[in-house]
């Protein structure tokens, strides 16, 4: 066999053959995750940039379920199998997205479960937390521990939780303005965000850099808002009392992350330099060719819709 032939004989299993449906896949989420990481690396960190952030971390996600929904439409019109390569054309990508599905479904059950063992150890809070909670409007339930937490978790009704340790550690302005943060999270519906975009990472890894400034944006945002109420300087000492986050709630998806501290202090205080203007044409190029891969399935899915139908 030639060169040529052998070329040809690759390109139609390839395009036409047994991996025909599997290299979607296998190569597209990961093109939509690479370009993410790049465009995030030109994002500035700036509250106003948290809705590119929030899409460039979304994309390979919905890149990755466009393509289940043409896998499942696809093989759902194909059930009856004829031979071993019809089998592995049409169901083994099917196999492949099941896998996929399940995954990521137990890792957000994972955090479900770590957030309910949360709930369940924590109790009503004390006379004291409950008073700045009142001032600060915000439910709270306290986590009857001395490490210092204070975190909102929760999609469909928010809830603050605040350790012992850190109700000891902390003034009560101080608490008031923690207080204050995390309502600006809840009133914001930040957990919903944050636990979407998870399971869409968990579908197609690789937005590390995409969730981290979304996670930036996002608490500059809940820091600007409790500043209004309360004052910078009292939101930075607040900061400098759970600078440190807990190994008890590493499960928790949390908007901070680790290492938040230093950057939100020099927000806050007004000595972080200015960020350069993003490359506005690179950014859009790369939100363009992203969102033509998360569009580019759908009409296979309608076809295959519309076949079944």
């Amino acid at each position: 066999m030639s060169g040529t032939e052998g070329a040809h004989l690759l390109a139609e299993i390839v395009f036409n053959g047994a991996l025909s449906q599997l290299w979607p896949m296998l190569l597209l989420p990961w093109l939509a995750a690479a370009i993410s990481d790049r465009a995030a690396r030109l994002l500035p960190p700036t509250r106003a940039n948290w809705r590119v952030a929030a899409a460039l971390a979304a994309f390979p996600g919905l890149v990755m379920l466009t393509l289940i929904g043409m896998v499942i439409g696809r093989a759902a019109f194909h059930l009856h199998a004829d031979g071993a390569g019809h089998f592995f054309k049409y169901h083994g990508p099917l196999i492949l997205a099941v896998a996929l599905l399940a995954n990521a479904a137990r890792r957000a059950r994972r955090r479900r479960n770590a957030l309910r063992q949360l709930t369940r150890l924590a109790h009503r809070p004390s006379p004291r937390l409950r008073r700045a909670a009142a001032a600060a409007s915000i439910e709270v339930l306290e986590l009857p521990h001395d490490d210092c937490e204070c975190f909102v978790a929760g999609m469909l009704k928010p809830v603050a939780f605040v350790s012992t340790g850190t109700v000891s550690r902390m003034s009560d302005s101080e608490l008031v303005a923690a207080l204050h943060h995390e309502r600006a999270h809840a009133a914001a519906r930040d957990p919903a965000m944050l636990a979407i975009l998870c399971f869409l990472a968990d579908l197609a890894p690789g937005t590390d850099r995409a969730l981290t400034a979304y996670r930036q944006a996002r608490e500059r945002l809940a820091d600007r808002e409790a500043a209004r109420h309360v004052g910078a300087c009292i939101l930075a000492s607040a900061l400098l009392a759970v600078a440190r986050p807990s190994p008890r709630t590493h499960a928790v998806v949390g908007m901070a992350g680790s290492g938040a501290g230093t950057w939100r202090l020099q927000a806050l205080l007004g000595v972080e330099p200015e960020p350069a203007a993003a490359p506005r044409l690179a950014l859009s190029s790369c939100v363009a060719v992203n969102a033509g891969l998360t569009i580019w399935p759908l009409p296979h899915v309608y076809a295959a819709y519309l076949l079944c139908c």
